[in-house]
């Protein structure tokens, strides 16, 4: 561990109330304290008062600075010059010792935006002369000219590349960027479970529930809004949750997994209100506290899920998984653990495909669980590993 007090600033999509990306940020935390000798950290992301008391409960006081990303759009540029987040922005990238950009799925075209934000952050942090360092990244689709040469200048000037899967490597390659490229695990991996509680008492409020309707147990259920016209494939995925309700005698929990921008439980409560199902469903409340909803998919039978991290959460629980891939960072997640044979894309037949998958895990469930544990230990491994070269 280094003794002086290393000036640290991590960007990335930080303070918009999604749980993945949280859990992220603390893993990168962890892992930094472990590195260096009371690290002064500062996160830029969307809302650093969310920031400040997300990090305070789980690291303490006074060890993370929130501050808000540099304006990228006429609202947040009138904040940023009135309110003055821009030079403090400025001011701790000009201070920090090391940049780190990550983690997390930031260079995507699929929504432009993402990509510009990004890459004006690497640029200042490179026009600062700081030591920028990418990890635990996903990268592509980059179907545009702009996404590819944007992620082509940020990269190749990196000190130090870490991404979370094979396909990101191959995509930076295949833009031309020449810089070594280390391929390890997802943040989270790294994560320190020793703060797992129970969802402030819903696992056990689950438990007595389960117990009531005289049940067997209950699974999760976790989808997102993406494309424009979800609505009759994520009817078809309530439906198919239903016929798994029948068939075994579980309850269909869903975990919301965003708040803001992106409101997963609003956006199923919708789905079941018009399929007609509502009271069929558990939906719990969001709680962006992780260990809370570790708590609950660690109690679970399995997992159906779309966000990325509902995935991750039940892979570090030891709890089967099926993945329904709405990008390739799901898809890769999957196959990077062994686990290609329980992934389904949107556009596949998900009528039969899912029903398919859980038997499967039912008649197969110890097997696959010795299969998580044994994935979960070397991607934590790696993810180590992979921090620990961030400091040479």
């Amino acid at each position: 561990m280094e003794k002086t007090a290393k000036k640290i600033v991590i960007c990335g999509h930080y303070g918009a109330t999604n749980i993945g990306d949280s859990a992220i940020g603390l893993s990168i935390i962890q892992g930094l304290q472990k590195l260096y000798d009371k690290p002064k950290i500062t996160i830029l992301g969307y809302d650093a008062k969310r920031i400040d008391k997300f990090y305070a409960e789980f690291v303490g006081d006074n060890i993370v600075k929130g501050e808000y990303l540099l304006p990228l759009g006429f609202r947040s540029l009138f904040r940023g010059i009135f309110k003055g987040t821009i030079w403090r922005t400025l001011k701790a990238i000009k201070r920090c010792d090391q940049f780190i950009l990550g983690g997390g799925g930031l260079f995507v075209d699929e929504r432009i935006f993402a990509v510009f934000l990004w890459g004006m952050h690497a640029f200042w942090a490179y026009l600062l002369r700081k030591q920028v360092v990418m990890i635990g990244q996903s990268v592509g689709p980059l179907n545009t000219r702009i996404g590819r040469f944007i992620a082509k200048k940020v990269f190749s000037r990196a000190k130090f590349i870490g991404v979370r899967d094979e396909n990101s490597k191959k995509v930076l390659e295949r833009i031309g960027v020449k810089n070594k490229i280390i391929v390890s695990a997802d943040a989270v991996f790294g994560l320190n479970l020793d703060s797992k509680n129970d969802f402030g008492g819903e696992l056990e409020r689950l438990n007595k529930k389960v117990e009531q309707k005289g049940l067997d147990g209950y699974f999760i259920l976790s989808i997102r809004s993406w494309g424009s016209n979800p609505g009759e494939v994520y009817k078809k995925i309530v439906q198919k949750a239903l016929l798994i309700t029948e068939k075994y005698r579980l309850l269909p929990v869903f975990v919301p997994f965003q708040l803001v921008k992106e409101n997963d439980q609003e956006m199923l409560n919708k789905i079941l209100v018009q399929s007609n199902v509502f009271g069929e469903f558990e939906v719990l409340k969001f709680d962006n506290n992780i260990f809370n909803v570790l708590s609950v998919i660690g109690g679970s039978k399995f997992t159906v899920g779309m966000r990325l991290h509902s995935l991750i959460f039940s892979i570090i629980s030891d709890v089967p998984c099926i993945g329904i891939s709405y990008s390739d960072k799901v898809r890769d997640l999957m196959s990077y653990a062994g686990l290609s044979k329980y992934v389904i894309s949107l556009d596949e037949n998900i009528d039969t495909k899912i029903p398919s998958m859980v038997d499967d895990i039912v008649k197969n469930d110890t097997e696959y669980r010795m299969l998580l544990q044994k994935a979960r230990l070397s991607m934590k491994k790696e993810w180590d590993l992979m921090l620990n070269e961030t400091s040479m």
